[in-house]
């Protein structure tokens, strides 16, 4: 790994978050923050000329109408991952693959904490700060970087996600 910033530990600063919402307001974050091992994935998206919030996690799929404050949330480069590890620690992670490095090139939540990307092949752990835990068999790690990994507080009802 290059630099700091390319250090599972780190924070990156290459895409943009600010996200701030009531974890109340949605039934998939009020099932994700404080249940560990659970992760729901957040994005932007605009169908019919209405934008709204998308939220997914294991129990389902919820849309909710962005307000004039959403409007200007940035949401990294794919969208959010945003959980609860098995340890208990609340963390946030960039949607889209890091390796594939395109808003859509998004990342499959699946069982256990893990997250794949179905064209490159590499699977996380986001159990453990979004490190590769396995890869396709034509890609070797040295050439791989971990997640993007955001800034998160969750503070009674409220979370963010910032840089």
């Amino acid at each position: 790994m290059g630099s700091c910033e390319d250090s599972y530990s780190e924070y990156t600063k290459k895409y943009i978050v600010n996200f701030n919402y009531a974890i109340a307001s949605s039934q998939q974050l009020f099932t994700t923050i404080g249940n560990y091992g659970q992760y729901c994935n957040i994005r932007r998206e605009t169908s019919n000329g209405k934008t709204e919030i998308v939220m997914s996690n294991s129990s389902g799929t919820g849309r909710y109408t962005i307000t004039s404050t959403e409007q200007y949330f940035s949401y990294g480069l794919g969208g959010l991952i945003v959980g609860t590890t098995s340890f208990g620690e609340n963390v946030a992670y960039d949607l889209a693959c890091p390796n594939c490095d395109r808003a859509s090139r998004r990342l499959t939540l699946m069982e256990a904490g893990y997250a794949s990307c179905n064209h490159c092949g590499v699977t996380y752990d986001m159990n453990n700060h979004g490190v590769i835990s396995a890869t396709d068999s034509t890609v070797t790690y040295s050439d791989l970087r971990g997640l993007y990994r955001y800034r998160i507080t969750v503070s009674g009802n409220h979370l963010a996600v910032y840089n």
